[in-house]
């Protein structure tokens, strides 16, 4: 929940991502948006990337991890480390994370405005040196 995490609703997330993106974009399946992405950068090499999905990836997995995937490549480009937080009773995201190439790397067991857990993930690539 972005309110219990950073104190932001999905509108104002989105605006701040799409407004402070390198690189941000939409998934569009059957003429429906169904994710909102991008990254952030944060140093030199170190990118945070964010992404707010509707319902509809559950329904199309091949389709989502496949279009992540290009999208992580495109973004890797730009940024060695991508990384951000998940809300650890998030299961479905963070198979989804794994599955698309992230590490959970670390547990906050009080993160954000709600003092929840979260995890801390992140992407290495290789196709940014």
């Amino acid at each position: 929940n972005l309110e219990d995490s950073y104190g932001k609703s999905p509108r104002e997330a989105l605006e701040h991502g799409f407004k402070n993106s390198q690189c941000s974009g939409c998934f569009v399946y059957r003429g429906e948006p169904i994710t909102m992405f991008g990254s952030i950068k944060v140093s030199e090499s170190a990118g945070i990337v964010w992404s707010l999905s509707s319902s509809k990836p559950e329904d199309t997995p091949i389709f989502f991890v496949k279009a992540t995937k290009v999208s992580l490549s495109i973004m890797g480009k730009n940024h060695k480390l991508l990384f951000n937080f998940v809300d650890a009773s998030n299961s479905r995201r963070i198979d989804f994370l794994e599955a698309v190439g992230f590490e959970i790397i670390f547990l906050h067991p009080y993160f954000g405005m709600a003092k929840v857990p979260y995890y801390e993930f992140i992407r290495v690539s290789s196709s940014a040196w």
